[in-house]
């Protein structure tokens, strides 16, 4: 049994991300060992030890779990960046974009700044790809998709990982 408020940490290189377990389809509490999610292994590396019968008499406690990234498989593509290559609302440093399966970035491509959330588009230069802010009718644009509202509210909600402006 889980309860509401049990909750998944994600720890790894450039990743660090928490749900409730729910989300990431876990039904019964201790979680499983290992996790397939999104085709990337993650590894439980520590729980809350607390049964469902302690919980249950408790209140105000939340159960959690961390786990790591072990493996990430091949179907994702990685596209180096231009170097130098920026957030232009945050600065923060963009060194390379991934994507599922044989999807390099196309001109005009949505990217989100994993910082800040803001949009960013790809842009191709001479010197290879690169991301640009979106005019304002394509913000307005983006700004209506859900996919883009989530993902961002995601990152905006953790918080930024990186100091800059």
């Amino acid at each position: 049994m889980i309860f509401d408020d049990d909750h998944i940490v994600i720890e790894g290189d450039h990743v660090g991300v928490r749900g409730l377990c729910a989300q990431f389809g876990v039904n019964e509490w201790p979680p499983p060992e290992v996790l397939e999610i999104h085709g990337m292994r993650l590894v439980r590396e520590r729980y809350s030890l607390i049964t469902d019968e302690e919980r249950l008499s408790m209140s105000h406690v939340a159960r959690g779990a961390v786990y790591r990234v072990d493996h990430v498989a091949r179907e994702f593509d990685t596209t180096d960046l231009v170097p130098g290559s920026c957030c232009a609302t945050c600065g923060y440093p963009i060194e390379a974009t991934t994507g599922l399966g044989s999807s390099a970035p196309q001109e005009g491509n949505i990217s989100i700044c994993l910082n800040c959330g803001e949009p960013q588009l790809f842009a191709e230069t001479p010197m290879g790809w690169t991301t640009r802010e979106p005019t304002v009718k394509e913000r307005a644009d983006i700004e209506t998709r859900a996919s883009f509202i989530e993902a961002s509210r995601q990152i905006r909600k953790r918080g930024r990982i990186w100091p800059g402006a």
